[in-house]
């Protein structure tokens, strides 16, 4: 089993790799009651594969270091919410001047920690609050990317292809789900979905109506999209086709991520790229890495974003963000009010 990830841009640096594909040492796996643990070592390293996997379980953090964090007061906005609104409001005027029907903006929120932020107590938030969602993590030894994404990008199983179409976001405040402004959203990602599917598949690719999909105290609009690969079809190829769907770049795509770059939009980390997995046989499932936090000693980078199209209104759009943001600061605030004693399992 591999795991990769990488960046929304393939230009974008940072802290982790733009990309990345590794075969973990030790990998393991708990799943309905049952776990395991699948041992690798490179062909060359053989002869010293029992001294290697002792040393990679020795390095890992004891439980000594997953505390509770003791959050400070306050939260720093990396763009002040003005400046995000005057940006939203430039790319509604880009829009009606018909260069681009969406633009994805992202707000960043940093926040700031008396202690070392525990990832661990931290990614047990989010599984217990975000259980509809796909919870992730990597880690690169000094700082952690992680987050709880309900967005699949594309799976490949058996030659079949799996696709998400997901856009259109409603919570408690605001407005109906199923409102024309949610629903031409989505409609722009179904389209550039199966669009960008049709050259890597043996019939047009099949798409679901919409339906509303939960992700925490957040509800989208989906659609499965769904197809037979050709014979030479990757994982790969379909990742390069699809990304960036419109539901975190824009449309059209081209159009979309030139106006972004010219108007100094920046994405720390992995945040809205891809993040998964391939077996052997070539088979995987790469997820949209939504709703993120950069997790760096006491310090954690929060990101969202909303898509921008005629009609929105810059308030709401903001508003939006804020309930995007509050998957992970809920799970930052869970962590912050358990007692200090200290928690978790080598």
């Amino acid at each position: 089993m591999a795991f990769t990830g990488f960046a929304f841009s393939a230009t974008a640096d940072g802290p982790l790799p733009n990309a990345l594909l590794s075969i973990p040492l030790i990998l393991f796996e708990s799943l309905d009651g049952q776990c395991s643990a699948t041992l690798s070592i490179p062909a060359g390293r053989l002869q010293n594969a029992i001294a290697e996997w002792r040393q990679a379980l020795d390095k890992l953090p004891p439980a000594k270091d997953c505390r509770p964090s003791a959050l400070l007061p306050g939260a720093g906005e990396m763009l002040a919410d003005q400046a995000w609104i005057a940006r939203c409001q430039a790319a509604l005027r880009a829009i009606a001047d018909g260069r681009a029907e969406k633009l994805v903006l992202t707000r960043s929120r940093r926040i700031e920690s008396r202690q070392q932020l525990a990832p661990v107590l931290i990614m047990s938030q989010l599984l217990r609050q975000q259980s509809d969602s796909l919870c992730y993590a990597f880690g690169n030894g000094q700082q952690v990317f992680l987050g709880a994404t309900p967005e699949r990008l594309v799976r490949l199983r058996h030659g079949q292809v799996d696709a998400d179409a997901l856009a259109g976001t409603a919570w408690a405040d605001s407005a109906a789900l199923a409102g024309a402004k949610n629903r031409h959203e989505q409609s722009l990602v179904v389209r550039a979905v199966c669009a960008a599917l049709a050259p890597l598949v043996t019939t047009p690719p099949a798409s679901s109506p919409p339906l509303e999909h939960a992700a925490g105290h957040l509800r989208h609009l989906r659609s499965r999209i769904t197809a037979t690969a050709r014979p030479d079809t990757s994982l790969f190829d379909l990742i390069a086709a699809l990304h960036p769907t419109p539901a975190v770049g824009g449309y059209p795509g081209a159009a979309a991520l030139a106006w972004l770059e010219a108007h100094g939009e920046r994405r720390n980390g992995w945040y809205s790229g891809g993040i998964g997995y391939m077996d052997q046989d070539g088979d995987g499932e790469i997820s949209v890495a939504l709703r993120s936090a950069l997790i760096d000693g006491r310090t954690a980078i929060l990101q969202a974003g909303a898509g921008i199209v005629a009609g929105s209104d810059p308030a709401n759009e903001l508003a939006e963000t804020e309930a995007k943001l509050a998957t992970i600061t809920a799970a930052l605030q869970a962590v912050d009010s358990q007692p200090g004693e200290a928690t978790g399992t080598r």
